[in-house]
């Protein structure tokens, strides 16, 4: 039997070094060609990690190894504008575990766990943040930090 492609496979997020787990997606309530996309860009190779294992522990320690790799289209999904989320700062050099949400009124949202890198500490602490669109993801807020027992700078 021969079997037909019925349908075309693209990468949306992330590269030949960067993958993208935890794919998140919301529509625009208000607009149905507005659509948001973010996901786990994980490095592939981490030094002292062997491929494939990225859960070493080092890998919690590696700055930038965990991105918010994200894209956007305005046109139901046949152009994106891809992008990463400005929500690392600081200490919090990654950002696992990403979010997307959108309420009734078309107001979105899109975060991640903006956590620290410390070359001592298997899993340092971290906490959610989040950014928000008033104008359906033409600009976006300042982090907004989420409720968390993440406190940044020690205090």
């Amino acid at each position: 039997m021969l079997f037909r492609s019925v349908a075309d496979e693209y990468l949306l997020l992330g590269d030949e070094t960067r993958g993208s787990g935890e794919a998140q997606f919301v529509v625009d309530p208000t607009d149905a060609n507005n659509i948001i996309a973010t996901g786990m860009g994980t490095w592939q190779a981490i030094p002292g990690c062997e491929a494939p294992d990225v859960n070493c522990k080092d890998f919690h320690n590696f700055p930038n190894s965990t991105w918010p790799v994200s894209a956007q289209t305005f046109d139901g999904g046949r152009t994106w504008k891809h992008f990463v989320l400005p929500i690392l700062e600081g200490r919090r050099t990654r950002c696992p575990d990403p979010f997307a949400g959108a309420t009734k009124d078309g107001i979105l949202f899109i975060g991640c766990e903006p956590r620290e890198t410390d070359p001592v500490a298997v899993d340092p602490p971290g906490g959610t943040a989040f950014l928000r669109s008033t104008d359906h993801g033409k600009t976006w807020s300042k982090r907004v930090e989420g409720i968390s027992s993440y406190t940044p700078n020690g205090k």
